[in-house]
C-alpha cells in the first residue's frame, strides 16, 4: 500500500526513519503545512546525518493523490485549525482515498475526525484495526489476576524525564536491532501508531478513570503476561509514557503516575532513562538513579541525551515549547551515556545484549 503522510513533522520522524518496520506500507510522499517551516527539506531533516531522498511538500497535489492508495493522518493533525482539517479531508474525499488515522489520545477530537470522514464516505483504518491482522493480544480481553505474576522473559524499559526526549526513537532502534539479529520481540510502545508497526500501544485502561491504581497495575501485569504466553518472545520492550516525575509546579507531566503503575507491574532487566539535551553532573545522574530505584523500583543501566530541550521562558507558561539542537557527545566515567548518533550504530544494542546475557536463559545470537 502506497501512502502519503500528513501532516508530517518531528513527531512522525521515528516512524519515517524506521519505515522498514512497516508491513505492506510504503511511504511515498510527506506533506507538511507551510506554517510548519519544513517545505523543501528532506524527510530526515531533523536527523541531520541521514538523507531519505523524500522531500517534504507543503500541499497535496492531484498527481500524488492519484499515485497513492491511502493518506496517513498523523497525531499532529490536531495542530491544524478546523477549517484546515475540513479542507484536507475534503481534498482526500475527492479522490476517494483510504485514510489511516493515528489519533493523539483526545477521544472527542478522534470522534470529530471520524464523523468528518464518514461525511465524505471515506474508509478510515485505525491502529486498533491492526490487532487482528497481526494477531496481537487485545487489551479489552484481559482478565486481571489478583496478584502480580512473574515473567520468564527479559524486559527492557525505556523511560524519560518528559515526553519530548526521543523515547520512541530508542524503542524503534531496539526493535529494529533485535529483529535484525534474529530475536523474536514483543513490544508495548508510547505512540498510538504502534499496532500499524506490528506491536502494542500503551493500553487505554491505564488512562481510564473507572479503574483504581491497584487495578491498573494488576491489569497491566496480566496484559504483559498474556503477551508473553501468546507471542512467546525472546524479549519484551516496554516504552513508558509521559515522565517519571513532575518537571516543576507548572508542568506536572502526570506526576509520574503512569510510570509508577507500569514499573510496579513489571520486573525490568534493562532500563534506560532519556533526558533533555544539556550538561549534567554526576550528582544529577546519581539523583536520577535514586529516583528510579526508590520511586519506581528500577535499576538504571544507561542514560540517553536527546536532541530536545525546553525553551527556558516556557517553563513558567501553560505550554512547554521545545527547541531541537544538534546535540553533543557526552562522555562519563561513571554512567553509560548515549545520544542520537548512537541510534545509527550498535553500541546501545550491544550493551543491552551483554546485560541480558548475564541472565542464564537469554541466548546471544
Amino acid at each position: 500500500m502506497k501512502v502519503m503522510v500528513f501532516p508530517y513533522d518531528f513527531e512522525f520522524l521515528p516512524i519515517f526513519k524506521n519505515r522498514h518496520l512497516l508491513k505492506d506500507i510504503i511511504i511515498k510522499y510527506l506533506v507538511s503545512p507551510s506554517g510548519f517551516g519544513l517545505t523543501g527539506k528532506d524527510g530526515c531533516f531533523f536527523n541531520n546525518e541521514i538523507d531519505s531522498g523524500i522531500i517534504i511538500q507543503d500541499h497535496m497535489t492531484k498527481e500524488d493523490l492519484m499515485d497513492i492508495d491511502a493518506v496517513w493522518l498523523t497525531e499532529s493533525l490536531n495542530k491544524l485549525n478546523d477549517e484546515e482539517i475540513k479542507t484536507t479531508i475534503n481534498t482526500i474525499g475527492q479522490y476517494a482515498k483510504q485514510i489511516i488515522y493515528t489519533p493523539n489520545g483526545d477521544k472527542e477530537f478522534e470522534q470529530n475526525i471520524n464523523e468528518l470522514c464518514k461525511k465524505y464516505n471515506l474508509k478510515v483504518t485505525m491502529p486498533r484495526d491492526y490487532i487482528d491482522l497481526y494477531k496481537l493480544v487485545d487489551e479489552r480481553t484481559i482478565v486481571s489476576s489478583f496478584t502480580l505474576r512473574k515473567f520468564e522473559t527479559p524486559v527492557i524499559t525505556v523511560l524519560g524525564i518528559c515526553g519530548m526526549t526521543q523515547k520512541f526513537d530508542i524503542q524503534l532502534y531496539l526493535r529494529s536491532h533485535f529483529l535484525k539479529n534474529g530475536y523474536k520481540v514483543s513490544q508495548i510502545g508510547t505512540k498510538q501508531a504502534c499496532e500499524i508497526l506490528g506491536f502494542h500501544s500503551i493500553p487505554d485502561f491505564l488512562f481510564e478513570k473507572n479503574y483504581s491504581e491497584v487495578e491498573k497495575i494488576l491489569k497491566f501485569n496480566s496484559f504483559i503476561k498474556e503477551i508473553e504466553k501468546k507471542e512467546k518472545p525472546d524479549l519484551i520492550i516496554i516504552g513508558v509514557p509521559d515522565a517519571i516525575i513532575p518537571l516543576n509546579r507548572k508542568h506536572h507531566l502526570g506526576f509520574g503516575i503512569p510510570a509508577y503503575e507500569i514499573c510496579s507491574a513489571i520486573q525490568s532487566d534493562f532500563s534506560i532513562l532519556s533526558m533533555f539535551n544539556g550538561e549534567y553532573s554526576n550528582d544529577f545522574f546519581d539523583e536520577m538513579s535514586k529516583v528510579c530505584k526508590y520511586r519506581l523500583n528500577i535499576e538504571l543501566d544507561a542514560f540517553f541525551i536527546s536532541n530536545y530541550t525546553p525553551i527556558s521562558n516556557s517553563l513558567d507558561q501553560e505550554n512547554l515549547v521545545f527547541t531541537y539542537t544538534k546535540g553533543t557527545e557526552k562522555i562519563n566515567d561513571r554512567y553509560p551515556i548515549y545520544n542520537v548518533r548512537n541510534l545509527n550504530d550498535d553500541k546501545l544494542f550491544n550493551h543491552v545484549v551483554k546485560k541480558l546475557a548475564m541472565y542464564g536463559e537469554f541466548s546471544v545470537m
